[in-house]
């Protein structure tokens, strides 16, 4: 038996990499072979300067990714799978595992890292499979394609009142201004508030 006497924030510091080898260790046991780590802001696995940028993908919680130039592999698996979530109701709370079905039908763009946000969310299911993140469906959306902002001010305040949570916002664009002149669905994602989450990419 020991006992540590310790101030609040070197024992927040501890217990968040505890959670991380807890998190890395439940993946190795369910078999992942693309095992991934994630830390609160502020704890870092090494210094930054030693991280090669081109192999190692850096994605913070709290912000908002989507892709400027994403294709569907159809629009209509999409909205099958959509069809259960009105326009009507602001959000719905929905399994990880659904937000990772939908992402799988999302052709992206080099500049959104896909398979990144894929292996995060499996990361989270690993550790806490029965976690539920926000989905919000919003269907003819007539959004301007790389104006630098996907979401509108309401929804985007909207997504930002779960900072705790993976929040999945799903725009119909119309196509109208830009999106390859169609119809298509594109994701925003955004990770829970405070992580920082890292992936290696393979060559």
């Amino acid at each position: 038996m020991i006992m540590i006497f310790i101030d609040e924030r070197l024992y927040k510091i501890f217990t968040d990499i505890n959670a991380t080898n807890n998190a890395i260790i439940s993946q190795i046991e369910q078999g992942f072979d693309d095992v991934k780590i994630y830390y609160p802001e502020g704890l870092n696995p090494t210094r930054k300067n030693v991280l090669d940028s081109d192999h190692v993908a850096t994605i913070s919680g709290g912000t908002n990714y989507y892709p400027f130039y994403p294709e569907n592999d159809t629009i209509e698996d999409i909205s099958k799978l959509l069809k259960p979530f009105s326009d009507d109701e602001p959000y719905y709370q929905v399994s990880l595992r659904i937000m990772k079905e939908i992402l799988g039908h999302i052709i992206p763009s080099p500049d959104f890292k896909l398979a990144s946000f894929s292996a995060i969310l499996d990361t989270l299911i690993a550790e806490a499979p029965a976690t539920q993140g926000i989905l919000i469906v919003r269907r003819e959306r007539n959004v301007a394609q790389g104006t630098g902002a996907l979401l509108s001010p309401n929804d985007w305040q909207l997504g930002g009142s779960f900072p705790r949570k993976v929040v999945l916002t799903m725009y119909q664009v119309t196509g109208k201004k830009g999106w390859g002149e169609k119809p298509l669905w594109v994701p925003n994602i955004k990770l829970p508030q405070g992580s920082i989450f890292y992936d290696v990419i393979s060559d």
